[in-house]
């Protein structure tokens, strides 16, 4: 979602206060809050960072504070290193991975750092 927002800012398609982030709590195997904290660690950098460049485009405090509230959002649950709901997400993954004739590593190698989580091992 962040490459997205800024790639569009950059390339015009949108102003950079056009967007609004909704945090997902249902289905809880999608919600940021079932992440180990190691991941969320990762995510949190990446949203500080895009919280800088939205700095340098001069955005509004309701898109900086959507943000900023996100990262309070998934940091309300502590799981430690285990990602809660993985057998969950891999189950319906799986699932979609044969309707849609995908795989989920390549839509979004940027996770391949969750694959045995998501596989439901869990094992770190």
């Amino acid at each position: 979602m962040l490459e997205f927002h800024r790639e569009w800012v950059d390339l015009g398609y949108i102003n950079v206060n056009s967007i609004n982030v909704c945090t997902l709590d249902h289905p809880a195997m999608y919600s940021l809050k079932s992440l180990p904290n190691w991941k969320k660690k990762q995510i949190e950098v990446a949203y500080r960072e895009h919280l800088v460049w939205l700095e340098t485009r001069k955005a509004s405090t309701r898109t900086t504070q959507q943000f900023i509230d996100a990262v309070s959002f998934m940091n309300d649950t502590d799981n430690g290193d285990r990602f809660a709901n993985s057998l969950d997400f891999a189950i319906v993954n799986n699932k979609l991975d044969k309707l849609r004739n995908e795989n989920f590593w390549e839509v979004f190698p940027e996770h391949t750092d969750m694959k045995e989580y998501i596989n439901g091992f869990n094992t770190l």
